[in-house]
């Protein structure tokens, strides 16, 4: 069985204030290391229709709903 030890997120900018707050925190009690990547919502939809791949993406509702008609990501 494969434990994860770290995930790489990607997410829009609007996010950064909340994640720099609450990830140490996270780390710290469930011992995995997240590595985020910003921009702004446009260019990190570009980056993803490019081919760019993550363990997690937060963006607005908007381009979640086009990545997954696109079929670069899994509803949910």
């Amino acid at each position: 069985m494969s434990t994860t030890t770290s995930l790489k997120l990607l997410s829009s900018n609007s996010m950064r204030a909340v994640f720099d707050d609450l990830l140490p925190a996270l780390e710290r009690a469930s011992g995995v290391r997240v590595s985020v990547s910003y921009d702004p919502a446009q260019i990190m939809m570009k980056r993803i229709a490019a081919g760019e791949t993550g363990d997690l993406a937060i963006l607005g509702q908007a381009s979640i709903d086009e990545l997954t008609r696109q079929g670069k990501i899994v509803a949910g």
